[in-house]
């Protein structure tokens, strides 16, 4: 009889034991057990050659579709081929909006209103934001070099980041939307603001600082204006030219693409920021590696995020060449 009472307890102890490692169970999961997998949400052949896919740069979800801004040549030297493309969710294409737009870069949507930096029609005329929706001339054209577009949806005001010289240089700069004269304020934010996104939980803009190698991403708070450090070089060098970003403010996560060097491969990667209640960086971990070919990453370059969804679209690099100019998508953990 104890000779069966031990073995029913070893039973128990070794069922117990195979519970606690499967991870598929319980009420919460952890992201350090979780491994992402991406898969081609659109290329040139899911389209059907539809529409081409060139150069592709930042990209926007609004709820129902997701707007990726294409470009037809690296350098962007020709004068008509800017596009904005919209996909649902399946990945089929809907529409091409702002036709013959030169040198675009982010986009962003609200209240129906499609915004992209770029330069009016045949490329003649200023670089600046556009509202798609009305017109191809640009409403602003005080900045040097914009390039990062965000909404603050709760104060109606829209964000531009310029990366140019003059007065705002290396600041994101802050217009109410539909009055685009003197804007309302710019924030300095240091070298070469780029990705734009807004986190309307907790009222920041998160701006992505390309070619930071220590303090890649700031937060800019939307009541205030004050900007911060959303991480600081305690957390390591762990940015190469980051440049899109994405917020998951249900979760308290921020999203970075690091482009990485001219090459696009194995030194990108997509970084994961989590954050506490009053904004701050609590940890910072590599979400996918461009050191895997199975992360299909090719120098990402823009971030949007779909509920659980992530999408990035990818530049041109070459060793994992075979995702160039697509963008992927990967499913987050919950």
């Amino acid at each position: 009889m104890r000779t069966k009472l031990h073995n029913y307890f070893f039973l128990w102890i070794l069922l117990l034991l195979s519970g606690c490692g499967g991870g598929g169970g319980g009420a919460s999961s952890s992201s350090s057990s979780y491994s992402a997998s991406p898969s081609v949400f659109i290329n040139s052949s899911t389209i059907s050659n539809v529409v081409t896919l060139g150069y592709l740069r930042q990209m926007f979800f609004d709820g129902t579709y997701l707007y990726v801004v294409n470009s037809t040549d690296a350098d962007q030297t020709t004068s008509l081929g800017g596009r904005i493309y919209k996909f649902d969710t399946s990945g089929a294409y809907v529409a091409s909006i702002g036709a013959s737009i030169k040198w675009p870069f982010s986009v962003s949507v609200y209240n129906n209103n499609v915004f992209a930096v770029a330069t009016d029609t045949g490329g003649s005329g200023s670089t600046g934001l556009i509202n798609l929706s009305s017109s191809t001339t640009p409403v602003v054209t005080a900045l040097a070099s914009p390039y990062g577009v965000g909404m603050d949806t709760t104060n109606n005001r829209v964000y531009i980041s310029d990366v140019g010289g003059g007065t705002y240089a290396n600041s994101v700069v802050v217009y109410t939307v539909g009055s685009y004269g003197a804007p309302l304020t710019f924030v300095s934010i240091g070298s070469s603001p780029s990705g734009i996104a807004f986190d309307s939980t907790l009222g920041f803009m998160y701006v992505t600082r390309q070619g930071a190698t220590s303090a890649g991403v700031y937060k800019v708070n939307t009541s205030t204006y004050a900007a911060s450090t959303l991480v600081s070089s305690s957390f390591g060098s762990i940015f190469n030219n980051p440049t899109g970003i994405a917020v998951r403010s249900a979760y308290r996560e921020v999203y970075v693409a690091n482009t990485g060097t001219t090459a696009g491969d194995t030194d990108s990667s997509i970084l994961k920021i989590t954050y506490d209640s009053s904004g701050n960086a609590t940890a910072v971990t590599t979400f996918l590696s461009g050191t895997s070919t199975s992360s299909m990453l090719c120098g990402p370059v823009g971030l949007a995020i779909n509920g659980n969804t992530l999408y990035i679209s990818n530049g041109t690099c070459t060793t994992n060449n075979a995702y160039a100019r697509s963008v992927i998508k990967v499913t987050l953990d919950v």
